[in-house]
């Protein structure tokens, strides 16, 4: 049976949803869609999108789910799962961003360039994923559980394959046996039986000399097929490795989940727990049973070796278990796509960094003399890179933290004359006796209604934000082209009220960008503080 999906939409739109490997169109963030199953189902059917058990309404014998994407764009994976938990079907959503922001285009190539810079400036927890590939080291929890719960299931399914058909080593032995016992002599055998007379007596047929039965054991060899092998060794470490992994990850998980309330721009992380942490336990106690039973509960001590991999290597279905395992625990994003998916931070969050880049890109061209560094805090949207040389410092900031006044340590360089701000980009610039304070706050929507409320963010930042005393030379909205509001990307206009809006994107606006910093930040005739 085919457990395709009917979708529609809030505009009235209709288009079908089969099952992957097609990837299913017609999806935008931020609308509505009702999911229905195509025909009449008797059983209960429970719908998973991002790991989030969707609400299910019957109507007229149908059974629909309500279900609406947010701040994100990419692939959303769905699964359809009967009342046991069994998989019926699973799906690939392909969700793009909302008429007032980037085309889908525009979009994957802003992606591939936050990529380049780095994965954990990109990579984040939303629903919208990327492919990647499996190369590098970098790794965060949401990556290992979207590993987990990929190669999970395939390596159990390999590990069964081993355990119908296990390798065996054929081990030699000695023992002394009852004479019905007996299966094979050799000469050390003989050579045994020559020294007792009472055993020769026996085989002599001399009952008088021979001992009693309960006596007469010989000393004979046996042959046995044994588990304990080197390959069954290294799968253990291996089955092992996957259950620490399992553990680590769950926590991981729990403790992102308890931390600050959702504020509505992203997807909150408690609604997938139930989900992910049934998940990661079924897996878990399938584990536990496979290294208890079958030719892994033979092994005496987990290890590997050489032998043990080459054992692997020459046989296809053990080659199997191990690559799954691999895949599994292996860090790194980089190199081909291999089939794999992480999920995105949220759209705006990927223009937000991805503006940073840009114009930390900007101002290395503009002041090529700087010797450069960059510096990551304790979160990834935390990093300043900074250029020196003589007499000058040049920094640009990601999520500068500027302190309310009164709780201002009196040392701290950035702080606010009202409450705490957050500006998304900050720069300074210090030359001599010449200093020049500008932020950037990137707003991921050209729509006229949203430029115009999200100028008040901008207004905020140059009355209130101080760097050293000195309030913002300029207070700039990035969005992503132009929009209804043409006056506030005016020159003029941000020269006389020190605020506005530029446009900027793959697709545009680098140059404009080039050349305001340039005058914002050589020019001798700055704009008043």
């Amino acid at each position: 049976m085919t457990y395709s999906l009917r979708c529609s939409d809030t505009d009235g739109a209709v288009f079908d949803a089969p099952p992957a490997p097609e990837r299913v169109t017609g999806f935008r963030e931020r609308r509505q869609y009702l999911l229905e199953l195509g025909w009449e189902f008797s059983a209960a059917c429970v719908l998973v999108i991002d790991d989030v058990e969707i609400e299910r309404v019957v109507e007229h014998g149908r059974q629909r789910w309500v279900w609406e994407p947010l701040f994100y764009a990419g692939t959303v994976q769905a699964e359809l799962l009967a009342p046991g938990g069994k998989r019926l079907a699973c799906y690939q959503f392909d969700v793009t961003p909302s008429p007032g922001k980037l085309g889908q285009t525009v979009f994957r190539q802003l992606l591939d360039e936050v990529l380049a810079a780095g994965p954990d400036l990109l990579f984040g927890a939303e629903a919208a994923q990327a492919a990647i590939g499996g190369a590098g080291d970098y790794s965060n929890p949401h990556l290992e559980f979207a590993r987990l719960k990929h190669f999970g299931p395939l390596l159990l399914q390999s590990l069964q394959q081993v355990c119908a058909q296990p390798l065996t080593v054929l081990r030699s032995d000695r023992r002394r046996v009852a004479p019905h016992q007996v299966r094979r002599f050799d000469p050390h055998s003989a050579r045994s039986l020559a020294r007792t007379p009472q055993l020769l007596a026996a085989v002599r047929g001399d009952v008088s000399a021979a001992s009693a039965p309960g006596q007469m054991l010989f000393d004979v060899p046996l042959s046995s097929r044994d588990l304990d092998t080197p390959a069954h060794r290294t799968l253990l470490t291996l089955v092992l490795a996957v259950i620490r992994r399992l553990r680590a990850v769950r926590t991981e998980l729990e403790q992102s989940s308890s931390g600050p309330a959702n504020t509505g721009f992203r997807t909150p992380v408690a609604a997938r727990l139930p989900y992910r942490s049934k998940l990661l336990g079924d897996l878990e106690q399938a584990l536990q049973r496979q290294s208890r039973s079958g030719p892994l509960a033979a092994v005496r001590r987990a290890e590997v070796s050489a032998a043990g991999l080459n054992a692997i290597a020459a046989h296809p279905l053990y080659a199997a278990a191990y690559q799954r395992g691999w895949q599994l625990l292996r860090p790194g994003i980089d190199g081909p796509h291999q089939g794999e998916m992480l999920p995105l931070s949220p759209t705006w969050e990927i223009y937000e960094r991805w503006c940073f880049l840009c114009l930390a890109g900007a101002l290395r061209d503009l002041f090529p003399a700087l010797r450069w560094h960059r510096r990551v805090g304790d979160k990834s949207d935390r990093v300043s890179e900074t250029g020196t040389a003589d007499g000058i410092e040049l920094t640009i900031r990601l999520q500068q933290t500027f302190r309310a006044m009164d709780q201002n340590t009196g040392s701290a360089r950035h702080y606010s004359i009202s409450g705490e701000r957050r500006p998304d980009i900050a720069i300074t610039y210090t030359a001599g006796d010449m200093r020049r304070f500008l932020v950037f706050d990137p707003k991921y929507s050209v729509a006229r209604t949203s430029v115009l409320s999200a100028m008040e963010a901008a207004h905020i930042y140059r009355d209130c934000l101080r760097w050293d005393g000195r309030a913002p030379d300029l207070a700039l909205l990035l969005i992503p082209a132009s929009g209804g509001a043409g006056w506030l990307e005016d020159p003029a206009f941000h020269a006389q009220h020190r605020v506005g809006a530029l446009p900027l994107s793959p697709a545009g606006g680098k140059d404009q960008l080039r050349r305001l910093l340039q005058q914002s930040l050589t020019a001798t005739n700055t704009m008043s503080a």
